[in-house]
């Protein structure tokens, strides 16, 4: 991993956990992009960071994951508990 990728993905890890932490955003938003930065990160280690090979494979996950968690938020709309857990913030 080299200081070109490293670098802007601290960057947005501590704003996702700064604004996770300041109530602004719900907390499975926070988790979601903090799921997705491991999931890259994974996905890089894996293809030893050729960005080619990355791309072919992070952006299949990156969508399935994605709709996995777009149906949890339409399901949400019928059960109570799993809206109130996902939109639960801590501010």
């Amino acid at each position: 991993m080299d200081r070109n990728f490293r670098i802007p993905f601290v960057i947005i890890l501590l704003f996702v956990v700064m604004t996770t932490l300041s109530g602004s955003y719900p907390v499975s938003i926070g988790v979601f992009v903090l799921v997705e930065g491991l999931l890259l990160l994974l996905v890089g280690k894996k293809v030893n960071w050729n960005y080619g090979r990355m791309l072919i494979w992070g952006l299949p996950l990156g969508v399935a994951f994605l709709m996995l968690f777009v149906g949890l938020f339409f399901l949400s709309n019928y059960i109570p508990w799993l809206n109130t857990a996902l939109s639960w913030s801590l501010g």
